[in-house]
């Protein structure tokens, strides 16, 4: 093809310099076609192979001249064609019209089996591709070219297809019924059938179709059989049905895999999710699956799960980037065991923002209510400036690391006027500190107050001890004790651990007279310490 141009181009002699410069770039051409080539992933291109019956530069021309298909998923599109093969469509007329690949293979199945459903004499690739187009066309024109029987009863053929129809029903009787489009006469017969099958007023249908519109382009089959796996399955009454509308349009394949391989989800059995949150309905059951391992591998308790369900309306990988950032992030790693951390993930984005604000105000005390709290309630909290919380976090917190109740956690901490103030970073942060020291969890518990304070304050009272030149200042009467138990060494170390906390928090308050102002010694030297109580 090359040497014809060639010569074709040598015939005129003002041509010699274009045909020079012609076969200087054919090195370069034939470079860029090579590196185009080997842009396409070869696995892609043998499944295009497989998928349109075709060769190698067949596949590789059709994916150059459709660049969307380059980015499609290898098994979204074996799923395509899997559905297609499914309705006689045959691999050369998916060659010819490859744009249907980037089509969802659910969207596929539903217009193929309304276009049956609603007499089509054949489905092919570029009925379904054109699928909007050609439904809004009138039904005389459809008949014309012999899309549809000229003597077909199409309002009929919708209801013959259900196991159990409604009473007979014809929208627009004679010739007039050849001036509406395929889809008004669909719509037509789907609310007649909807308003017999859940027992409801025009009216009432006329909202439930506004609101969730794509219930419009649901094929009957697949709407009767959501119904039955709903009721019979799942057990919704007709009314829960029509309050949550949107349950009619999802796929009944999906919610039988759902049933059949998933039977718990956070100790909770799958049908008592359903009921709680029905939208979890609509999650596929690849997905539900991910996001249980997910929560299991991260250590969500159940009974975080069970309080949040609506998590598993999210994606699977949303959800591993949530709690990765869960616990990257200091202000929401300590509430990892809380009973309501998932409420965190759930609205991370909200919560975040809400956080990043509040530091901008210097703020540190933000609970996890205030972080996924309606906006009502946020705003509230940043009007009144109160930088502190109702001690629900620290409480529970501390009640999981430390084994005690949170009611015995809360009545300790009571005892520190200021407790509420401090944030439950500051708390993990100082827990973790003291427990690297080697102190227990009862001697923490002994005395928690400690954990009011930051590590900095705490490292170096902890760090004088080692030197009884503090002590016997303080407490002469001691100097005596400490030289007659351990003559062999002079540090204090021989004090129970529980006691050596004692005297951190006496060496730290001592400078604020005991009245809790000690918490905010770090904040005092900046000015950023809130007016005291007292």
């Amino acid at each position: 093809m090359l040497n014809k141009r060639i010569l074709k181009m040598c015939q005129h002699p003002f041509h010699i310099s274009s045909v020079i410069k012609f076969c200087n770039l054919l090195p370069a051409s034939q470079q860029i076609r090579q590196k185009r080539t080997h842009e396409i992933n070869s696995g892609q291109l043998k499944l295009l192979m497989e998928v349109f019956g075709c060769s190698y530069q067949q596949a590789s021309s059709i994916s150059f001249r459709h660049t969307a298909i380059r980015t499609l998923d290898q098994n979204h599109i074996r799923k395509v064609a899997d559905v297609l093969h499914r309705f006689g469509i045959d691999k050369g007329d998916i060659a010819e019209h490859p744009e249907i690949l980037t089509i969802f293979p659910t969207t596929i199945e539903n217009r193929a089996m309304l276009l049956q459903e609603g007499g089509f004499s054949a489905i092919t690739a570029n009925i379904i591709v054109r699928y909007i187009t050609i439904t809004r066309k009138p039904l005389r024109l459809l008949k014309a070219y012999q899309y549809i029987p000229s003597q077909f009863d199409i309002p009929q053929s919708f209801l013959s297809y259900l196991n159990e129809p409604p009473p007979p029903f014809n929208p627009i009787s004679g010739d007039a019924l050849d001036d509406k489009s395929f889809v008004d006469i669909q719509v037509a017969v789907l609310r007649h059938y909807l308003c017999w099958r859940l027992e409801m007023q025009s009216a009432e249908l006329d909202v439930l179709m506004k609101t969730y519109s794509r219930l419009k382009n649901r094929s009957f089959r697949l709407v009767e059989e959501s119904l039955k796996i709903l009721e019979e399955k799942i057990g919704f009454s007709k009314e829960k049905i029509r309050r949550h509308g949107y349950l009619m349009h999802t796929h009944p394949g999906n919610t039988l895999d759902t049933l059949n391989r998933i039977k718990t989800i956070g100790g909770e059995s799958i049908i008592t999710v359903f009921h709680r949150y029905p939208k979890v309905i609509a999650s596929a059951t690849d997905t539900l699956i991910k996001t249980a391992q997910y929560l299991h591998d991260f250590g969500i308790p159940d009974a975080a799960i069970q309080k949040c369900p609506e998590l598993f309306t999210l994606g699977s990988d949303t959800v591993f980037q949530r709690l990765t950032v869960l616990q990257s992030v200091p202000e929401f790693s300590g509430l990892a065991k809380n009973p309501r951390v998932l409420r965190l993930v759930h609205y991370q984005r909200k919560a975040y923002s809400r956080l990043s604000f509040l530091q901008q105000l210097k703020m540190k005390c933000a609970s996890l209510h205030i972080l996924s709290s309606p906006q009502a309630h946020f705003d509230r909290y940043v009007r009144e400036g109160s930088d502190r919380t109702r001690g629900v976090d620290m409480t529970k917190f501390l009640s999981l690391e430390l084994d005690a109740s949170e009611v015995k956690i809360r009545k300790l901490l009571a005892r520190h006027p200021y407790w509420c103030h401090v944030p439950l970073v500051t708390v993990r942060d100082t827990l973790d500190f003291l427990l690297n020291r080697g102190f227990t969890k009862c001697h923490i518990l002994f005395n928690i107050h400690a954990l009011l304070y930051s590590r900095n304050q705490l490292k170096k009272e902890l760090d004088s001890l080692s030197s009884c030149c503090e002590l016997n200042m303080c407490f002469p009467a001691l100097k005596e004790t400490a030289t007659v138990e351990a003559e062999h060494q002079r540090k204090i170390d021989y004090l129970p651990p529980e006691r050596r906390l004692a005297l951190c928090l006496y060496f730290i308050e001592r400078n604020f007279y005991f009245t809790g102002d000690g918490i905010w010694a770090d904040s005092i030297v900046s000015g950023l310490a809130p007016a005291s109580d007292t």
